[in-house]
């Protein structure tokens, strides 16, 4: 098997040692596409040098929209199967992409897109093979979770917590798709889709992140033996599903999953409820993804997506109890079933209501909301 490499940076760099260091000469990177030249013979900046050789498979972990797009249709065409690790371009295009393989009968493998290390693709696909997926949630976003825990285990500003996962190289310097909740809402609609078996909007998906969060708003959560996390939720409702991402402030199990770790749940009519827990972001879990993906190639082990219902977002029945911090000026007294008050901040417990109306209601951007947990739910 002769791969291209699209991009060698953090995850490309352990794609290629891990690849490298495999023992069987059946598998080799012959080609690695990078926008600086290098003396490596391998090395290239030009994607059609990954047309011209005798390519089978390509390896696109170069992220964003484009050129990723580009070149993995221009891949499919050309009857290459596609391994990507990239959930930007993956949720945009996903169905598109679905459907090139199926015309040119290779494969398109996605497993490193959600969840870093987690096998979470691969055990949608394995658990709706003979069952019906009726909800997931998770925390798929390792940075927003270190972020928080290092808020809630060492009392550290949002500000000090971020630079930290910056130094350990779990947030990038723009940190903006991960702390407004962008990469979880990427991941929400891949898993919906595999899930579900139908192409997600992913600009549908209503999202609340945590850049707003305070410390204030931590000391709160303590002083109720709660722990606030950021994750997607997902049901299916028959002809539609809901689907949103949100903090909620939990205990339990959900509540000791710190660190950069993911977690990710799904539950089904038979199975009932399925947990995985690991390493979701990184560049050796993420590469093992993407080689476990190659593998399964090798193996000639592949599950194509298929997209066989149209089902519209709709969150009307997802009703909760909300927190809700905002400045005692622009107090919602409408909206509170509870409340209690310092010199500055409201901190409120709404009243039931989604989480579209209660973006609707409250438009200042100093605020911080988050769901919480109904233990009589079952989620």
């Amino acid at each position: 098997m002769k791969i291209g490499l699209l991009g060698c940076g953090v995850v490309g760099k352990e794609v290629l040692k891990m690849i490298d260091a495999m023992p069987s000469e059946k598998v080799e990177v012959v080609r690695i596409l990078t926008r600086n030249k290098r003396h490596e013979p391998r090395f290239t900046t030009d994607f059609n040098d990954l047309m011209n050789d005798d390519i089978d498979t390509i390896i696109e972990v170069m992220g964003g929209l484009h050129p990723a797009y580009e070149y993995i249709k221009a891949s499919l065409n050309a009857k290459k199967n596609v391994i990507s690790a990239n959930k930007a371009v993956i949720a945009k295009h996903f169905k598109e992409f679905a459907d090139l393989a199926m015309e040119n009968e290779v494969s398109f493998k996605i497993e490193a897109s959600v969840g870093g290390g987690i096998p979470w693709i691969r055990e949608l696909q394995r658990v709706k093979r003979m069952d019906t997926i009726q909800q997931f949630s998770g925390i798929f976003n390792g940075t927003t979770n270190y972020i928080l825990d290092r808020m809630h285990q060492y009392g550290l500003s949002f500000e000090t917590a971020l630079m930290d996962a910056q130094k350990k190289g779990y947030a990038e310097s723009d940190p903006s798709s991960d702390i407004d909740g962008f990469d979880i809402q990427n991941k929400c609609a891949i898993s919906a889709s595999v899930a579900y078996d139908t192409f997600i909007d992913v600009n549908k998906i209503p999202v609340f992140g945590i850049a707003s969060i305070l410390k204030e708003d931590i000391d709160y959560f303590k002083s109720k033996n709660l722990v606030c996390k950021l994750m997607g939720f997902s049901k299916h409702y028959g002809s539609s599903i809901s689907l949103y991402v949100c903090p909620i402030c939990v205990n339990g199990l959900m509540a000791h999953v710190g660190d950069n770790l993911n977690i990710a749940s799904c539950t089904s009519q038979h199975l009932g409820k399925l947990e995985l827990i690991g390493q979701g972001a990184g560049g050796s879990p993420t590469a093992t993804a993407v080689i476990s993906d190659l593998l399964d190639l090798f193996e000639n082990n592949t599950t194509p997506f298929l997209f066989h219902h149209s089902l519209d977002i709709d969150n009307s029945k997802e009703l909760h109890h909300f927190y809700l911090r905002e400045r005692i000026e622009d107090f919602h007294e409408e909206l509170a079933l509870s409340y209690e008050k310092d010199e500055t901040y409201i901190y409120m417990k709404t009243k039931r209501m989604t989480l579209n109306e209660l973006l609707s209601i409250v438009s200042s951007k100093d605020v911080f909301l988050a769901l919480l947990e109904d233990k009589h739910e079952n989620r």
